[in-house]
């Protein structure tokens, strides 16, 4: 309602919440005496207590922005933890923008005319249109934010000492011939390096769109106070003091995060060694690193600016170009998925290198890097134990393992292997399988490659009778069983060529190593040189094309590159390097091939019955766990059956299995599947999903274990149909009810096809939620 002036009740009762029947969000701008009010979106639980009625106000000045779009999602998202299912609000028929904001949101509202007012109702759960468009929104204004940083049109350095990293930044761009603009900023100096220098950001004529700050930690908030004053858009922080983890440094960074926000800024750093943008019209060298860098095709994220350093220098020695690079440091502002949103989009990456130290919000990247890996590969490396400097909990790592898998994200084990990886997906197509054949003129390496290969998830079949005979003709030594085929230690290079040539063309074949040991007068130049004509001349006529991979070993180790080979084709040192990197593609080929996994729609489960059960056994209560009756209670809501006695007898048939899940602080629940026993126990077959689960992810979860040949049985298969079954709903049980703290069915007996699966045990405890928890708060 319209109204003139609005009485210290009303703003008390807007304002006094408690995070449960009343919630209230304020969108602000600027800080301190600056600060102003943009909008305010709050919901009133109703007496129907699944019910609540939203209201907003968008300031005149700020309307079509999306912000009522943006409150209305998190109020909702906030809602639905609550236990809020229904949103209700009244909008004035004149309200045409507010009306707009809930049938463009994606919730599928239900609108009527009631007395002179629109009634608006919509569901609190967001519908799979209103998350992808939620994403789309967000990806579309994160990538906007991002681009000054990439491809700013005028640069300001501040703090530019004779022998500091300002200095370091600013010959650098100088030298690297960014395509703007570039203003040293020093208080006494009239110019640097030839260039004349400023005083201050406000001294500057024209203006800045990038500011890369060297100064002291604590000079830090005015210099953000005038790069704002300026209109600058984005800051490179490069200034150290905030990598300690006391609280007076932790307070620092959150205030100067609220600094940065506050101005509608975004920021790199603090902590960092800069970033860098090879396309040719950009030409942006803001590092401090001395040496040039290679244009291609691999943008690098990383946290560690020494591993940055590392990393760009051996990209380079092995002949790999970068698109983008950015040392993200502390990552106060600009994170891991600030920066896969970005390059998801980008036309001048085809492949995204990141290394990673800790997750921001691992739901959230979960979400973003899945989405990216359809479009370009994303190596990560990750430490599997430790994330900033602190020893990992066993469900961390399990967590980890478990996202990059749900995600789509290949896992390098180390730096060597990342760039063994990014050596053949940015020179070769993917496989289509994982079938491989091995030429080579020596059955030592030959087999150290098949082992690795098969270690790995590689199959080595038989040729065709048609392609082995006419390889025999030529290649008269066999090796093994007839797979890796043998030209001889002397074999020239038009044996290899044409040995690959007809071995690409056996459609048993997805994929081929050629190792190489220089004997003789036979040359490595010239066995790449004739090998690359044929992998071209097979690409023509082959699709899809057959990646090939070359591992030549005593390479010249004078030679900079790939071991101066002037070839397409990836080159390794070791066969079992090729062997591993085949492995991760041909994976990745897999997952890829895959529909994206949907979370699914289950029937028979009653959210509001397993709601009940849990508050009631909290009632009054601190944590606790469910006896018996209420444990079938609550499975029964998710459409599982729990015997009625506890029981450990299975049929012969039968194979005994565990499901459980585990929490991690980081990560959320996570759910965790094995076989039940005292061997699975000892030997940890254990293995983790993130939830929500899709169907893919429990196909996935239930084939991960190493004892998954179990349920296939000698005479009869398991219900895997069944057993999986029973993994979504116990995830649709974790989301819905986010005080299950945890949850514990063993054993379960998995039957043969058809027959389903039997719950003899299991244990559930709950504790109460503080205001605003749940997995959805990812």
């Amino acid at each position: 309602t319209a109204s003139t002036r609005v009485s210290r009740r009303e703003i008390d009762r807007m304002l006094d919440i408690d995070g449960v029947a009343r919630m209230t969000y304020v969108v602000t701008r600027g800080e301190g005496a600056a600060e102003h009010i943009l909008a305010i979106g709050n919901y009133v639980r109703l007496p129907r207590w699944d019910t609540a009625e939203v209201a907003f106000f968008v300031d005149d000045a700020y309307h079509g922005r999306g912000l009522g779009t943006v409150l209305l999602e998190r109020l909702a998202a906030y809602a639905k933890q609550q236990r809020i299912l229904t949103i209700v609000a009244t909008v004035r028929p004149e309200n045409r923008p507010m009306l707009e904001v809930f049938r463009k949101s994606g919730f599928e509202p239900h609108i009527v005319w009631d007395e002179g007012v629109m009634q608006v109702e919509l569901p609190a759960t967001p519908s799979e249109k209103a998350l992808a468009e939620a994403e789309a929104r967000e990806k579309i204004a994160t990538a906007a934010s991002l681009d000054p940083f990439f491809r700013p049109q005028s640069i300001a350095v501040v703090g530019i000492d004779p022998h500091g990293l300002g200095r370091r930044v600013f010959e650098q761009l100088i030298r690297g011939g960014f395509s703007g603009p570039v203003y040293p900023v020093h208080p006494h100096a009239r110019s640097i390096a030839a260039v004349r220098a400023f005083p201050s950001l406000a001294e500057i004529p024209d203006e800045v769109e990038l500011a890369i700050l060297a100064v002291p930690a604590e000079q830090l908030p005015a210099e953000i106070d005038a790069c704002a004053a300026a209109r600058v858009r984005v800051v490179l922080v490069l200034s150290a003091g905030f990598e300690e983890t006391d609280a007076e440094t932790e307070q620092r960074s959150a205030a100067l995060l609220d600094k940065i926000r506050a101005h509608g800024m975004r920021m790199v750093g603090p902590n960092c060694i800069g970033l860098l943008n090879t396309a040719p019209d950009i030409s942006l060298n803001a590092t401090v690193l001395p040496d040039p860098v290679q244009p291609g095709r691999i943008a690098v994220l990383t946290q560690s600016g020494a591993l940055g350093a590392a990393a760009l220098d051996y990209l380079q020695a092995a002949d790999l170009g970068i698109s983008m690079f950015v040392n993200v440091g502390d990552k106060t502002d600009v994170s891991g998925n600030d920066l896969l949103q970005y390059w998801e989009e980008d036309p001048s990456t085809d492949l995204i290198l990141v290394y990673l130290e800790s997750f921001g919000n691992p739901r959230k990247f979960a979400r973003i890097a899945r989405r990216a890996a359809r479009r370009k590969p994303v190596v990560a490396i990750k430490s599997g134990r430790i994330a900033a400097g602190i020893p990992q909990t066993d469900s961390g790592a399990y967590a980890t393992e478990a996202l990059f898998r749900q995600a789509g994200i290949i896992r390098a084990e180390s730096l060597e292997e990342s760039f063994e990886i990014a050596t053949l997906l940015t020179r070769q197509p993917l496989p289509a399988g994982n079938r491989v054949a091995v030429v080579t003129n020596t059955a030592g390496l030959a087999g150290l490659c098949v082992d690795a290969g098969e270690a790995h998830g590689l199959a080595f079949p038989r040729l065709s009778p048609a392609t082995l005979e006419t390889c025999r003709s030529l290649l008269p030594r066999g090796v093994g069983r007839d797979t890796p085929l043998n030209p001889g230690l002397e074999a020239q290079p038009e044996h290899y060529a044409t040995a690959v040539q007809h071995v690409l063309d056996d459609p048993a074949v997805d994929a081929v190593i050629v190792v190489h040991v220089p004997m003789g007068e036979t040359r490595q130049r010239e066995v790449a040189e004739a090998l690359g004509q044929t992998v071209s001349e097979a690409e023509a006529r082959t699709s899809p094309a057959k990646p090939v991979l070359l591992c030549v070993l005593h390479q010249d180790r004078t030679a900079s590159g790939h071991g101066g080979l002037t070839t397409s084709l990836p080159v390794f040192r070791f066969p079992e390097a090729a062997a591993r990197a085949l492995a991760h593609a041909a994976r990745y080929a897999a997952w890829l091939g895959r529909p994206p996994g949907e979370v699914a729609e289950l029937d028979q489960v009653d959210a509001q019955a397993a709601r009940r059960v849990i508050e009631t056994a909290l009632d009054g209560h601190g944590p606790t766990q469910l006896d018996r009756a209420a444990s079938r209670e609550l499975l029964a809501a998710a459409g599982l059956a729990m015997s009625e006695a506890a029981e450990a007898v299975e049929e012969a048939d039968e194979t005994s299995v565990i499901v459980r899940m585990a929490e991690d602080p980081s990560f959320g629940p996570l759910i965790g599947f094995g076989l039940s026993g005292a061997v699975a126990e000892v030997l940890h077959d254990r293995a983790f999903c993130i939830t929500p689960l899709s169907r893919t992810d429990a196909q996935d979860l239930v084939r991960s274990i190493r004892g998954f040949p179990l349920l296939q049985g000698n005479h009869a298969a398991a219900d895997l149909t069944a057993l999986e079954d029973l993994l979504l709903r116990v995830s649709w049980l974790i989301e819905e009810c986010p005080e299950i703290s945890a949850l514990e069915l063993q054993p379960v007996s998995v039957r043969t096809a058809g027959r389903g699966v039997v719950i003899r045990g299991g244990r559930v405890s709950a504790r109460p939620l503080r205001p605003g928890a749940g997995p959805a708060s990812g």
